[in-house]
């Protein structure tokens, strides 16, 4: 069970490592695709600024020039009021000033050339008059009441989103763009870009466009906006504070106007957190992968066991004659120069006769220590049957295996073995593998030459 414990445990602990490496190394490679498309709707939402801010201006100039060249004739008024703008709601002044009756009348016009602005649910287009506290939008809002708000100083200059409170550096372009907050009639996220109505040197008023900032999970996911000053900027600054070491980031910076700019940072940890499910993913499948190769070397194992013990005999631990059928010993007696020694003992049947079978295999492992002594770990040892045996030398001529034949028979003859003290000699019969020869054609020729030797030891 313990093994299995700690088996369990390595695989886990190498899951991890693995997985940390690949994610880490995914996260490096992918992480500018990563952040551009955390930019992507932050990109839009500069990109329809720049975009309206020209539109706005043009707009604010072309009511202000009409507005200044209009002579208003009072039996107009009434016609005037009845126009079917989108929305006119009044804070506490009934009464229309000249400007806002003109306002009503040069809009109605422009909104027919500007049907987009007129219709497109995307933004909202407004007058604000600050002289008759009034508000004017191109689109009706059947549920909107018009409160105090929308003139308050402290919260127009809290989002700066009116011209009245610009600095002169603000209103040097004529434009006036908000950080991003909440919007009083749909309760949405938006930005207003605003320009002045003059009368004079006096703003009368403003036309403003909302641009609502549809997608929530934008601002809502753990960001943060802040409104500072740095240096000649006003900084909407958009980041995650809520991720670790969320100040380690990637920062874009958008220059809105002549001192607006907006900054939003990503952090690093940011695209590491929100991608913490691959990580996981990455360990249960490191695991399992693991486990697989670790089975599939377990099995492995086993099988080159089984083989070996198929390989080997039970007796002496040699090789027995199965392995002359093995591909790896056949190609390396192809390869290489190699030699084979026919081994035989002698007397054996004399010793198992007067002393027993059990002694005649001890006079078998005998013969099977001293080539073990005698020859390589590279070289084939094989027990053929009875007391015969064969030793296949790979990389080895005939001079060098007659020498080691000749070790053999001083190794075994050497030492005694059983409580008897006995003895017992081997005759050997050596030769090369030729060229093209077959590895049975070369046994044969081994085997003759040692009953050669053995007949004329008799």
């Amino acid at each position: 069970m313990r093994i299995l414990v700690n088996k369990v445990h390595e695989l886990v602990l190498r899951s991890m490592l693995i997985s940390i490496i690949l994610f880490l190394t995914m996260i490096i490679l992918f992480s500018e695709r990563l952040v551009k498309n955390e930019l992507q709707t932050f990109d839009l939402i500069t990109t329809q600024i720049k975009e309206y801010k020209n539109n706005i201006l043009l707009i604010g100039l072309l009511l202000e020039d009409r507005i200044a060249g209009v002579n208003l004739k009072k039996d107009n008024v009434d016609k005037y009021v009845d126009l079917p703008l989108g929305g006119i709601y009044k804070l506490d002044i009934e009464k229309f000033t000249r400007e806002e009756y003109l306002v009503l009348q040069e809009s109605k016009e422009l909104f027919n050339y500007l049907p987009n602005f007129y219709n497109d649910e995307h933004y909202l287009l407004y007058y604000r008059s600050y002289i008759g506290r009034k508000l004017f939008t191109a689109r009706r809002h059947p549920d909107y009441i018009l409160t105090e708000n929308v003139f308050s100083s402290e919260r127009l200059k809290k989002n700066r989103s009116s011209t009245l409170y610009g600095s002169v550096l603000d209103l040097k372009d004529r434009v006036i763009i908000s950080g991003i907050y909440t919007d009083d009639i749909t309760g949405n996220y938006i930005v207003t870009i605003g320009t002045p109505i003059y009368k004079g040197d006096e703003i009368i008023g403003d036309i403003n466009i909302d641009i609502y900032i549809e997608n929530g999970i934008f601002l809502n996911d753990g960001k943060e906006i802040n409104f500072n000053k740095n240096g000649f900027y006003n900084i909407v600054l958009i980041e995650h504070k809520s991720y670790p070491l969320h100040f380690f980031s990637y920062s874009k910076e958008y220059v809105i106007d002549n001192n607006t700019m907006f900054i939003y940072k990503v952090p690093f940890s940011k695209i590491i957190v929100d991608f913490i499910w691959l990580f996981i993913g990455l360990i249960f499948l490191m695991f399992y992968i693991l486990y697989k190769l670790s089975e599939l070397k377990g099995n492995k194992i086993k099988l080159n066991y089984a083989e070996s013990v198929v390989n080997l005999d039970e007796l002496t631990g040699l090789y027995n004659r199965s392995i002359l059928n093995d591909d790896v010993l056949l190609n390396k007696i192809v390869q290489e120069k190699s030699s084979i020694i026919a081994i035989d003992g002698d007397k054996l049947k004399y010793i198992n006769d007067n002393y027993g079978h059990h002694i005649g295999d001890e006079a078998i492992k005998q013969i099977s220590h001293g080539m073990r002594v005698t020859f390589r770990d590279s070289d084939y040892l094989i027990r053929t049957g009875g007391d015969e045996f064969l030793v296949i030398l790979p990389n080895c001529d005939s001079t060098a295996a007659q020498r080691l034949a000749f070790d053999l028979q001083e190794n075994v003859s050497s030492v005694t073995f059983s409580s008897y003290s006995l003895s017992v000699k081997v005759s050997t019969g050596v030769t090369s593998i030729l060229k093209k020869e077959t590895l049975e054609s070369a046994i044969n020729r081994a085997d003759t030459l040692l009953y050669s030797e053995k007949s004329k030891r008799k």
